[in-house]
């Protein structure tokens, strides 16, 4: 190979020799001699060895000429995210064996390396003219065994130390800061999705401390099976486990977080605190092998995951900003991990500054959302508090003439015939007791009882219509009280639409029997008021302001309102979905 030194990438110009997990070599190979069991590698991106738990140890050759005619020092270095432990031998020719110019592994001091860099870096002698041999020696204890290869010369590689160090440093202050930020703005100004979005973000910035290897001289206890060579793995998963906050408080935003929504998160979210829970004891082969594995079909699984509720929130409300975000970070993703031969996660192509770009659009677009949404609620609110203000206007009147039409012309008539030549005490006294049975139910709906859950409030509206009626009066709670979980606007709406039609079937029905019931069937409420008087048939004269009432207060509770009257009785339905 001619290298013409500066500093090169030689992923794409090595040849490798990977050795199986039942045989490990004890001196290296000589591919000079005998290049069998050596492939070369065409990746320039980096050399993927494989799973660790298949493939723990691995050779990578590259031959070297200096075409000058000075002496050079050259630094091989390679990030060792994926490298537990790093032997460089210097070949040349047919000289002698290799001669070992180098071991690495984590949480060796910088004060004891050749090259005093947190990669893994070693330098070697070449003089002018001369042919060499490099051979890396890398061995890789969990997850994927991955190497990616650069060859300097001294004065190159401080720069490019340097330069690295900078961006590293920049990259990992620009993602904690991006975290608290996004976490502060949440907590500020209430916003749920924010919060999550944070608390999501925060193992990007765990990645950004293990990116700059700050694990590496991390004191691990050592009754704890997690270490600097695992830790990689135990973010994945965490990184999995973090999504579902979000992604149900967005599921919810939208109400769409049903049953089957939380089973399948319950599910996801066991499964990746399953490994997190093995990485914390020393892994044996098969735990080894599970975790590895279940890093990339947990991580494939959550993307997709995340893909749906993207996908949900552009059909329910066309908002393309989730979808976008996930197809620019997660596609590549995908592409990269499954357009290799061995699929490992890989986000080695991906600069921290491009996540941080993508995700600050995506809290720009959260924060519009916010806003939008709130300007809607503040409409909606205001056209609500207008309605119920002209319902309970409306309800006052009714309440007015109720009193002057029914109770004053009773007690009027009552008194008539009391001031009669010849009293006919009799029919007053019934009358006397119709005008107190009146004012009972008027006073029964004055009765202000908001607080209660609606259970209990239709329990105790039937024992009230009980005591002061002759028709008997029943309410059966189907639900097991689940009904008591609408919304409370919901709750009140059909609390008074129930009201409304017990006082209609009082003064109209001539019914003896009446059952108020309350039924829960595939997440969909429904109250239904029976009785058995003499029906009840629709048209423009008979829909007065009690009914008016009871069709807007459906209409301000979202609720679906159905009275279906015929010879026989009369059957009442009121229906609305149950969001979980």
């Amino acid at each position: 190979m001619d290298c013409r030194f500066g500093t090169v990438s030689v992923n794409d110009r090595v040849l490798v020799y990977t050795v199986p997990v039942s045989a490990k070599r004890s001196s290296p190979p000589t591919p000079q001699v005998s290049p069998a069991g050596f492939s070369s590698n065409k990746d320039s991106q980096h050399v993927l060895i494989g799973p660790a738990y298949a493939h723990p140890e691995a050779w990578v050759y590259l031959p070297l000429v200096n075409l000058t005619r000075l002496n050079r020092r050259m630094i091989v270095d390679l990030d060792h995210n994926r490298c537990d432990t790093l032997d460089a031998y210097l070949m040349r020719g047919h000289q002698g064996p290799p001669v070992h110019i180098g071991k690495l592994f984590r949480g060796l001091p910088l004060g004891r390396r050749a090259v005093p860099v947190r990669a893994f870096a070693l330098s070697f002698e070449m003089a002018p003219q001369d042919s060499v041999g490099l051979l890396l020696r890398s061995r890789r204890t969990t997850g994927i065994h991955e190497l990616s290869i650069a060859v300097s010369t001294e004065n190159q590689f401080i720069i490019k130390s340097n330069q690295e160090a900078i961006t590293r440093l920049a990259a990992l202050t620009s993602a904690f800061f991006f975290m608290f930020t996004v976490c502060s703005l949440g907590l500020i100004f209430k916003h749920r999705l924010l919060v999550y979005f944070g608390l999501y973000v925060f193992p990007i910035g765990l990645g950004q401390l293990n990116y700059n290897y700050f694990f590496d001289g991390f004191p691990f206890p050592p009754w704890l099976g997690l270490n600097a060579n695992s830790i990689g793995l135990l973010i994945i998963f965490l990184a999995n486990a973090l999504l579902h906050p979000f992604g149900v408080a967005y599921l919810e935003s939208l109400t769409l977080y049903g049953r089957w929504h939380r089973y399948v998160v319950l599910g996801l979210v066991g499964a990746n605190l399953l490994p997190i829970l093995l990485l914390l004891f020393p892994l044996t082969p098969l735990t080894n092998a599970v975790v590895t594995q279940a890093s990339l079909l947990l991580t494939t699984l959550n993307i997709g995951w995340l893909f749906y509720i993207s996908l949900a929130g552009f059909i329910k409300k066309r908002e393309m900003y989730l979808l976008l975000t996930a197809t620019l970070i997660f596609v590549p993703v995908l592409y990269q991990t499954y357009g290799q031969s061995t699929p490992a996660l890989s986000y080695s192509h991906f600069q921290p500054f491009y996540l941080l770009l993508v995700f600050g659009f995506l809290i720009v677009a959260l924060f519009r959302r916010e806003l939008i949404s709130r300007q809607m609620t503040a409409q909606s609110i205001r056209l609500v508090q207008t309605n119920l203000e002209q319902l309970r206007k409306a309800e006052i009147e009714q309440i007015g003439r109720n009193l002057h039409d029914q109770l004053g012309n009773t007690l009027a008539s009552a008194l008539g015939y009391l001031t009669m030549q010849s009293p006919r005490i009799a029919l007053a006294r019934d009358m006397i007791l119709e005008a107190i049975n009146e004012t009972r139910v008027i006073s029964h709906n004055l009765v202000k009882d908001d607080e209660r859950a609606l259970t209990e409030k239709l329990a105790d509206l039937a024992e009230r219509f009980n005591d002061f009626s002759p028709i008997s009066f029943d309410y059966i709670d189907f639900t097991e009280e689940k009904i008591n979980h609408l919304p409370a606007l919901q709750q009140q709406g059909i609390y008074l639409i129930v009201q409304e039609v017990l006082n209609n079937i009082i003064k109209h029905s001539q019914a003896k029997e009446v059952t108020i019931q309350a039924f829960l069937s595939e997440g969909l409420v429904r109250v239904s008021i029976d009785d058995d008087g003499i029906g009840y048939k629709a048209n423009a004269q008979s829909r007065g302001i009690g009914l008016s009432n009871m069709y807007k207060r459906a209409e301000l509770a979202n609720l679906t309102l159905v009275i279906d009257g015929g010879y026989g009785g009369t059957s009442v339905s009121i229906e609305t979905p149950l969001l979980w």
